[in-house]
Parts: C-alpha cells; structure tokens; sequence
C-alpha cells in the first residue's frame, strides 16, 4: 500500500507558511505605513520602485534579490529613507513568500503614490 499523506503534509505545510508569511508580511506592511504611503524623497526611489515592479512582473527570483541589494545600498548611502526602505522590504518579503501578485499590487501602489 502506497502512503499519499506524506506529500499532502508537506503541501499542507507549505500552504500554511505562506499563509503566515503573507499575515505578518501584511501586518508589516500595514505598522510601516503602507496604507499612507510616504511621498519620494528623490529620483532614486522612482527608479529603484520601477526596477522593483519589473522583477515582479517578470516574478524573477534574481532580479529581485538584485534589486532587494540595490534597495540595500541606497538606505546605506541615505539616498531613500527608512519608510521607504521598510515599504519595499515588506514587498520583497511578500513576494519572497511566494505571493507575487500581493506584491505587485503593494509595489503599484508604492508606485502610483510616489507620482502625487
């Protein structure tokens, strides 16, 4: 006899970190001020919010870490501020946890208010 409740344990456990992921994700998204998005503090924040919108579009793991070390360096050198560096890390985190289009749509978002 073949035992099938291995594998949908195993779904079932992935299932449910992802849902976890996407609540605490949410939950940090909402305590950084996401529903308020902040305004740009300069041009760096518009590119790096396109580069970041392209990686998940495309939902390419690489691009997305490239673009998480860029955001990296531009909190370094104080060229974005730290709402704005806690925003598009909680995006990068959603979408690390497998939700794209969650991601996406908070990275839209972002987006749409820095134009404002």
């Amino acid at each position: 006899m073949v035992n099938t409740s291995e594998p949908f344990r195993r779904t079932a456990i992935a299932q449910l970190h992802r849902s976890l992921t996407l609540v605490v994700t949410c939950g940090l998204l909402v305590a950084a001020g996401c529903e308020s998005m902040p305004p740009a503090s300069g041009p760096e924040t518009i590119q790096v919010l396109a580069a970041l919108r392209t990686a998940l579009s495309i939902e390419s793991p690489d691009r997305l870490q490239e673009v998480a070390a860029r955001i990296e360096r531009l909190y370094d050198a104080e060229q974005i501020t730290l709402k704005e560096y806690q925003v598009m890390q909680g995006i990068i985190d959603t979408a690390r946890g497998g939700d794209w289009e969650s991601a996406l749509q908070h990275c839209s978002r972002f987006q749409k208010a820095q134009i404002r």
